[in-house]
């Protein structure tokens, strides 16, 4: 047993324990998001670099506390709201919806209201012709590019 004044030499001259100069974790913070916190967690080169400034046997605990603290952010990961995008949004309409879409009123041009189809150019006096026209070609086979 040590006595309570009596410092033990540190076994590793690198590790520096919190509350000393240098030790635990002051200093300056990095601010990052959720997903760089997960991705530095589970990339594990970190690990490698403090490894030799831990007393022996603290690597092991910081490595099952780092497991346990990964565990909590891919949760934390799970509950946030996914932010829907415009690209999001168009990949999850129907064939018919994005006919519709995709069909262009023109006004002043001829006498009358005239639709077109993006994908063919063709010219309708009626709005159902060319979203039928539209919806035949998305659900023809893919042209190769060449």
């Amino acid at each position: 047993m040590t006595p309570k004044n009596v410092q033990m030499p540190n076994p590793n001259p690198k590790y520096k324990p919190p509350g000393t100069a240098g030790g635990g974790r002051g200093g300056n913070t990095m601010k990052m998001t959720l997903n760089e916190e997960i991705e530095l967690l589970r990339n594990g080169k970190w690990f490698d670099k403090i490894v030799g400034t831990l007393p022996n046997d603290e690597y092991l605990n910081l490595g099952w506390a780092i497991g346990d603290v990964l565990d909590t952010l891919e949760s934390l990961r799970m509950l946030q709201p996914k932010v829907e995008t415009n690209a999001d949004r168009i990949r999850a309409m129907s064939d018919e919806e994005l006919a519709e879409e995709l069909v262009i009123e023109i006004e002043g041009l001829f006498p009358s209201l005239v639709y077109v189809p993006m994908a063919t150019g063709n010219i309708y006096i009626s709005r159902d012709k060319a979203e039928k026209e539209m919806l035949e070609y998305f659900q023809q086979p893919a042209e190769e590019e060449p």
